[in-house]
């Protein structure tokens, strides 16, 4: 009688890049800026490998999450295979959205992965840097009157209220808000 086992070996997630962003100081910086009143695109990239083969590799078992102390978590859990690089190497892509809400600063990327024998694999290793936007959208463009007597008190608009919409990431205060 003869048993045989054979071991799996765990994958490995060597390499996380974003792509459109710059690398500095240990922190990825992304080229472009929140979209005022929509979201931004944030394409993350990883490289798995494994020992056992990429076909070992879950082709659909990707997934990024993105976390900033006081923000709600992004993440996709569909991120899917690019190609494979060599016979134990794949490039995984996938993208998350940052909407124009969400606060600026370094924000935590995590990467995770399952093989085919359902080891997972983590890489938390990255962090990039959403930047500031500071954009408010007022309404009406301008206040009108049927008419106007001299001399009278509160005459009010027939189209009000003013309404202040901030469309940007950046806290704007009451204290900070003027209306001239």
């Amino acid at each position: 009688t003869l048993n045989i086992t054979i071991a799996n070996t765990a994958p490995t997630i060597p390499f996380v890049w974003i792509s459109n962003t710059t690398f500095s100081n240990g922190t990825f910086i992304l080229d472009s800026n929140p979209i005022e009143n929509g979201f931004e695109n944030i394409t993350v990239n990883f490289y798995v490998d494994d020992a056992d083969g990429t076909g070992n590799i879950d082709n659909l078992g990707g997934v990024v999450n993105v976390t900033r102390a006081g923000e709600f978590t992004r993440y996709n859990q569909s991120c899917g295979k690019v190609g494979n690089i060599n016979g134990t190497r794949a490039n995984f892509t996938c993208v998350v959205k940052l909407w124009y809400w969400d606060g600026s600063g370094v924000w935590n990327l995590s990467t995770s992965i399952n093989d085919s024998s359902n080891s997972r694999v983590y890489n938390n290793s990255g962090n990039f840097t959403y930047t500031q936007l500071t954009a408010f959208v007022l309404g009406p463009g301008a206040l009108t009157w049927t008419s106007i007597s001299p001399g009278a008190y509160n005459q009010t608009s027939n189209n009000d209220p003013l309404v202040l919409n901030n469309t940007g990431n950046y806290a704007v205060t009451t204290a900070n808000i003027q209306v001239n």
